[in-house]
């Protein structure tokens, strides 16, 4: 949806979905929310009141994932998510804890600049533009792009029309 000023906690705003809860390392939801401004970067940076978009994916835990992560050696990302849970209270976003990993199917077909292609699938490390807040049940990060490097906003403003007839 639209917003006006820059959202945060999106979770608390939300109807979240039924998840189940078992015993088990990992959180029963993963709030994912990503807060677009609407206009154009600028090189001083965009008021915190500037309307935006927010998208926001809730990911559920499925049994066998917290099954694995009762194991003794889980591996993987079940590991990984584990971690990263255990430790989200204490260390927040720091030392490159997220990475987000975008990827258009269909790039050739919805006319995206080549030279965004290397950036199709490719790992991005979140830092200093995300949030993260813990609920009874879920862990939330919300990412703001407006944080972003003037360059990235700039690529990711320019391909905006695109995206919505983009596989991802």
């Amino acid at each position: 949806g639209r917003a006006h000023a820059r959202p945060r906690h999106i979770a608390e705003l939300m109807q979240l979905p039924a998840a189940a809860e078992g015993p088990g390392r990992l959180p029963a939801l993963l709030v994912v929310s990503i807060v677009t401004p609407v206009a154009a970067p600028t090189l001083y940076g965009e008021p915190e009141t500037a309307d935006c978009v927010v998208a926001a994916f809730c990911f559920r835990c499925t049994e066998a994932a917290q099954a694995a992560s009762r194991e003794a050696q889980p591996g993987g990302a079940v590991e990984m998510l584990a971690r990263f849970s255990a430790e989200a209270a204490e260390k927040r976003m720091e030392a490159g804890a997220f990475k987000i990993i975008a990827q258009a199917a269909n790039w050739g077909e919805i006319g995206l600049p080549s030279a965004m292609r290397k950036f199709n699938g490719k790992p991005v490390l979140i830092r200093k533009s995300a949030e993260l807040y813990l609920g009874a049940s879920y862990v939330e990060i919300d990412v703001f792009v407006d944080r972003f490097s003037f360059l990235a906003k700039r690529g990711l403003h320019s391909v905006k029309p695109q995206v919505k007839h983009a596989d991802i």
